[in-house]
């Protein structure tokens, strides 16, 4: 299992990029901007 997991796709012309880190929260990433928004 990789330490981090990254992938994305697009929606309305914009490219949405998330991760899922090992601690396992998972972080939301748009125009250079990253926020956390679950954590569980």
């Amino acid at each position: 299992m990789s330490a981090l997991h990254f992938w994305e796709y697009n929606i309305s012309g914009r490219a949405y990029k998330y991760w899922a880190f090992l601690e396992s929260s998972l972080y939301f990433m748009s125009e250079s901007s990253m926020i956390r928004i679950v954590k569980f």
